[in-house]
């Protein structure tokens, strides 16, 4: 018997020896809403907090930490414990987020992951949009010259954390679509063998939560003549940290102007007639379809036509030259305003039969030209 309590003993002081970690994961971040909705198709962040309640973890020690959604474990990422360590009582946060100071492979698999983060139903739930999803979070503490195995924990009750959130569907519009360069009067007519050099749309986010990817998908429909665009988003930066996109819901900084060069290989701009430029959000599972698309008629003009259309085939013909603004084709003396892109009046006067030259003191820059005839953007460079 006396061997026996001695078996214990031992059994017991292997254990007290391991008793020294104990790891406990105390939150899990996740950037939903105070409803818990989250975005699906999104590559957003998570970030766990976790707290050192055993002894100092030393410098070179490695933590894991497991990241769970639904039953489907993302690849567990280890990073080494700093100069100094953690000292018993620490509390630390672990970002895992798709952040631009990461290496490019790495940024693409926790890219893949989060966006997975934002999909995955394979336990919980059933359809791409519902309720309750569940992130857990689970660490582990690799002692240098442990072998590869882990410490055994005193209190693996803490080593779990958890949120619940629903995915909900993200709702995406496209409007405004302006011509920024180009031969094109303020009744979006363009005469024969002129062309259009770039447009502009305005794309928002009509949800209340963040958006966050790397690039958003377009469908350009130019006369016709179907293609896919993939436009990168700007970088941000919010609490969770820098993402190369992020782009904030309603109650933010919701709206982004989006600028496109048309290939004038596109247009019809050889024969008279009418056609369509549109742009498409094809953001998967939006909320509001009817909204996606922007699109504006233009029509083609023969300048040497009769009739209607003899005051626009005659049109002015402006542009910028070094930094004079040329205004050709004057058939009568008009007024002239110039406003730069604030709506600031930069020059006002009046312009004579014939050519007339404006000098443009001004910054560099996109400025619109008003005549009593036509509107035209010039671009001072």
């Amino acid at each position: 018997m006396k061997n026996i309590f001695t078996l214990f003993a031992a059994v017991a002081a292997s254990f007290s020896a391991f008793a020294q970690t104990d790891i406990s994961v105390t939150n899990i971040y996740y950037n939903e809403t105070s409803t818990g909705e989250y975005m699906t198709n999104n590559a957003g962040p998570v970030n766990i907090e976790w707290t050192n309640l055993g002894d100092p973890i030393n410098a070179g020690d490695t933590v894991f930490i497991f990241i769970q959604i639904n039953g489907a474990t993302l690849t567990a990422p280890g990073f080494l414990a700093p100069a100094g360590g953690y000292a018993t009582g620490a509390v630390d946060t672990f970002n895992y987020q798709a952040s631009t100071a990461l290496p490019q492979a790495t940024f693409a698999s926790r890219l893949n992951n989060l966006r997975l983060l934002a999909n995955q139903s394979t336990s919980i739930g059933g359809t791409p949009i519902g309720p309750n999803r569940e992130i857990k979070a689970f660490v582990q503490l690799y002692r240098v010259g442990a072998g590869g195995v882990a410490d055994v924990d005193a209190n693996p009750a803490n080593d779990t954390g958890s949120v619940s959130f629903n995915l909900v569907d993200g709702d995406f519009s496209a409007t405004n679509l302006e011509v920024v360069s180009g031969n094109v009067n303020a009744n979006d007519e363009i005469v024969i063998g002129e062309t259009i050099d770039t447009v502009s749309f305005v794309w928002s986010n009509l949800s209340p939560l963040t958006h966050y990817e790397y690039s958003t998908t377009v469908e350009a429909n130019i006369a016709g003549n179907l293609d896919t665009l993939g436009l990168a988003l700007p970088r941000r930066q919010d609490p969770y940290g820098s993402f190369t996109g992020f782009f904030e819901g309603t109650g933010g900084n919701n709206t982004l102007t989006i600028n496109i060069g048309i290939d004038p290989a596109l247009l019809p701009t050889s024969t008279v007639g009418t056609f369509d430029i549109c742009f498409r959000s094809l953001y998967a599972a939006d909320a509001d379809s009817t909204n996606d698309q922007v699109c504006k008629t233009f029509t083609v003009i023969d300048s040497t036509s009769t009739g209607l259309n003899d005051v626009v085939a005659e049109a002015q013909n402006i542009f910028m030259q070094n930094d004079l603004i040329i205004v050709e084709g004057v058939s009568r003396n008009q007024n002239v305003t110039v406003t730069n892109v604030a709506g600031q009046v930069v020059y006002t006067g009046v312009l004579n039969e014939g050519r007339n030259e404006i000098a443009l003191n001004e910054n560099t820059g996109l400025y619109i030209v008003q005549t009593e005839e036509q509107t035209t953007k010039v671009v001072k460079r």
